[in-house]
């Protein structure tokens, strides 16, 4: 039986990055193909997705993505600033409804101890001062995933190399900690190593099986991967082809891509938020006015959504704070914030 990997997207800006959703299957196809915007170098991802599972929110939505956790982070791995407030998420009323942890990677030097944000996930005390605020923004209704991989990552490599090793620890870690779901990021590891198809697939369904169909299942594939059928330009595989293979069908027989197109309401883009944390960033007006045409031309609820990498620097080009970035980009999109 297949799993279901619920969201593939495309980027709607130059470099951007982008993530995608879906709440069941769709039938009706994009009928505009996705723009012809620049594979970025950067470590950050290209394009990402997310899904909307039965439990989770509708389309729109605003996911953040998180990748420092501490105030002078951003320049090391110091802790002895303030952490980043992820509670503004929801006590302010951002209209964000998911949290994604970046990047979290297998341990090659302590396999039992998996890493996110490169510090031991389990007992350090970096974890320890932060961990009870993300439980905080999940516990007021933010879903919570960890990011696995993303340029220069060896964790799929070293899975493809030792499975039994690696997956075991890192699977106990998404039970332990009660994670909403997970996000893989497969990009070149640093000596340009991609994963087969079949190492994606395996993933998929060893994750379904062991966290259960309610837990979401999302990938982020670069935006050049998803412009044509059999595209491998960044990732080693064809993103059609692993969305074909590890899709389910719905009741009348249909898989979630229809066509040889992604559905809009798949798409979220995630979009740099400020100038610093990757390519095709633009500014916060612009961005706001391609979530409201994005909305406006596949109508309310049709299209995924838009986002943000990275929570911490969010806005700063902007000179507004981080949460405001986001809110401002939920009420773009009609998202209510209050």
């Amino acid at each position: 039986m297949k799993s279901s990997i619920y969201s593939l997207l495309v980027a709607a800006l130059p470099s951007a990055l982008a993530f995608s959703s879906a709440t069941r299957p769709f039938t009706a196809p994009i009928a505009t193909p996705p723009p012809t915007s620049a594979v970025p170098t950067h470590a950050e991802p290209a394009s990402s997705q997310i899904p909307a599972n039965t439990h989770g929110p509708k389309a729109p939505r605003n996911v953040a993505f998180v990748a420092y956790a501490y105030d002078d982070q951003w320049d090391g791995t110091n802790t002895s600033k303030p952490a980043i407030d992820v509670d503004a998420l929801y006590q302010d009323q951002t209209g964000v409804d998911t949290l994604v942890i970046n990047p979290c990677d297998v341990n090659e030097n302590n396999p039992a101890v998996p890493q996110c944000h490169g510090w031991d996930f389990i007992n350090s005390t970096y974890w320890e001062q932060i961990w009870p605020s993300y439980q905080s923004v999940q516990a007021n209704g933010i879903l919570l995933i960890a990011s696995y991989g993303g340029y220069g990552s060896n964790t799929f490599q070293l899975l493809n190399q030792s499975w039994d090793t690696y997956y075991p620890p890192n699977v106990n870690m998404l039970k332990t900690y009660k994670f909403d779901g997970i996000d893989f990021d497969i990009e070149p590891s640093n000596d340009d190593y991609v994963p087969p198809l079949s190492l994606a697939l395996k993933l998929v369904n060893s994750i379904r099986s062991d966290m259960g169909q309610e837990f979401i299942i999302t990938f982020t594939p670069v935006s050049s991967d998803l412009w044509e059928t059999g595209s491998t330009d960044y990732s080693g595989f064809s993103s059609w082809q692993l969305d074909q293979e590890a899709t389910t069908t719905g009741a009348d027989g249909t898989y979630v891509i229809s066509n040889g197109n992604w559905d809009p309401s798949r798409v979220v883009l995630l979009a740099p938020g400020t100038s610093t944390v990757g390519g095709g960033w633009v500014n916060l007006t612009t961005l706001e006015a391609v979530a409201k045409n994005l909305t406006d031309k596949y109508g309310q609820g049709k299209f995924g959504g838009v986002g943000g990498y990275e929570y911490a620097r969010a806005g700063e080009a902007d000179d507004v704070t981080n949460w405001q970035w986001f809110k401002d980009v939920s009420q773009a999109q009609g998202i209510a914030t209050s």
